[in-house]
């Protein structure tokens, strides 16, 4: 091999880059390369596959028999994503605003399977209907529902991950977007004992986007059962769930055109809101009749 070290960090001193770095040395000329990402993923990717080629190349000495190579079965964020929410316990790291409120009236029977219905992972639950009306075509990378903690697999919070290309509006960043960008993004939800409160949380980066290493979007949507006492006014053979939508952009560096991203973020996010609200509408309203 002819790379003798990698090394990576944060922006350099005085540099006023968002960029993470990579310094890599080689053997031969020229001695050494600069390498900058939007993301902090591709450096630890390119130090973990350096240290796999020393370790066959070494073993190969040694007469050994070469391992694999290593698998990326992790799109870009994941990782990161993951972390954040396990530091948390499966909320979110940052606090949220309200963003709106939606309210679901439906029969009880049908209140009963919101669980089931936001943990459906196939290509026609309501989150992947959700980006396909976004104007996703399929997902690059996607994983099932999975315990966000081993260790409390049967009641604690449940992860999802998802990496896809998504179409950007023009008017977005003007003359600043990419016509689309890749997205990382994680989903945990987390429920009460009784079924009554269920949290989907959802932290997802734009990778392509003008300053993508800067921020984390973060949202979540709070369904809570009401008391039939606060609700007088519905029928007794019916049931109001209120949605509580949460948003905020969590800042990890310096921005230029912050208040941009900031008025984006939260009209996409009253678009995503009803949206979400309505697909889930529609997939209670297929199992009640089931």
């Amino acid at each position: 091999a002819d790379v003798v070290d990698v090394d990576v960090g944060g922006p350099s001193p005085g540099s006023r880059s968002c960029l993470c770095e990579a310094s890599v040395r080689l053997r031969g000329p020229p001695s050494q390369v600069q390498l900058q990402f939007l993301t902090d993923e591709p450096c630890s990717l390119l130090v973990n596959f350096w240290k796999a080629a020393a370790a066959q190349e070494k073993r190969l000495q040694g007469g050994g028999v070469a391992p694999e190579p290593p698998l990326l079965s992790e799109a870009p964020e994941w990782a990161s994503l993951r972390s954040d929410f396990q530091r948390v316990g499966g909320g979110l790291p940052g606090e949220a605003n309200t963003l709106c409120t939606s309210v679901l009236r439906c029969p009880m029977a049908w209140a009963q399977a919101v669980r089931d219905v936001i943990l459906r992972a196939d290509d026609r639950c309501a989150i992947a209907r959700l980006w396909r009306e976004k104007g996703v075509e399929s997902m690059t990378q996607a994983t099932a529902w999975q315990p966000l903690d081993a260790d409390n697999a049967k009641h604690g919070p449940m992860i999802r991950l998802l990496h896809f290309e998504l179409p950007l509006k023009q008017e977005t960043f003007a003359r600043f977007s990419p016509k689309s960008t890749r997205m990382s993004i994680a989903y945990c939800v987390s429920f009460d004992g009784a079924g009554e409160r269920i949290v989907l949380s959802e932290l997802s980066r734009s990778l392509d986007v003008p300053y993508a290493s800067c921020f984390t979007v973060q949202s979540q949507h709070i369904f809570t059962l009401q008391p039939r006492a606060s609700m007088p006014h519905v029928d007794q053979e019916e049931v109001s769930i209120e949605v509580d939508h949460r948003l905020a952009v969590a800042w990890r560096g310096r921005c230029m055109i912050k208040s941009i991203v900031e008025s984006a973020t939260w009209t996409g996010g009253l678009e995503t809101a009803d949206m979400f609200v309505r697909l889930i509408r529609e997939d209670l309203a297929a199992a009640g009749s089931a």
